[in-house]
């Protein structure tokens, strides 16, 4: 076919402004944005044993407003105890749609805490409800991770202690 059935907007975002230069010279996005992801999404009141959402500085899109996210290469830089960024991932795409990010073995232990905040649990997946149900903070479920692979293939500094694992989540 002649692909006009495919409609897609793509939006992108990046610390660096050269990056978003490059991007935009590739005249496939509909809008970019300079995001710095240790600033966003971080907590604002430097409370680290205080994780509600109320106290992060969300990312600068509406809720539910792609039908999905991808991160790539990311994490790494980014403290998931002074952050709420999967849960700020979770709140821009709309239910049904895909959180995927991909994070470095030897930072997997870090982020785990971070995940497994925001799975439903089995008996709220199976009942289909969702974070409703009995004040859980569930939003999503792990649909697949992929890897570990290798990470930066060919670079001595990484070899093949350090490989990548990409992590799918569908919101609910």
């Amino acid at each position: 076919g002649t692909g006009s059935c495919c409609k897609c907007h793509l939006s992108g975002n990046d610390i660096s402004p050269a990056m978003l230069a490059i991007a935009e010279s590739r005249n496939c996005y509909d809008a970019l944005a300079t995001v710095d992801l240790n600033t966003n999404a971080n907590n604002t009141n430097n409370d680290n044993n205080n994780k509600d959402a109320d106290n992060y500085a969300p990312l600068p899109y509406a809720t539910n407003q792609f039908d999905m996210v991808t991160c790539t290469g990311t994490l790494t830089y980014i403290d998931p105890n002074e952050s709420n960024l999967l849960r700020e991932f979770a709140r821009i795409v709309r239910s049904g749609g895909i959180v995927c990010y991909t994070n470095r073995t030897d930072k997997l232990e870090r982020w785990k805490n971070a995940e497994s905040e925001l799975l439903v649990s089995e008996e709220e997946g199976s009942s289909g409800s969702g974070s409703s149900s009995g004040g859980s903070s569930g939003v999503w479920r792990r649909e697949e991770s992929i890897g570990p692979i290798p990470y930066l293939p060919g670079n001595a500094e990484y070899g093949k202690e350090i490989e990548v694992v990409i992590f799918i989540y569908r919101v609910l």
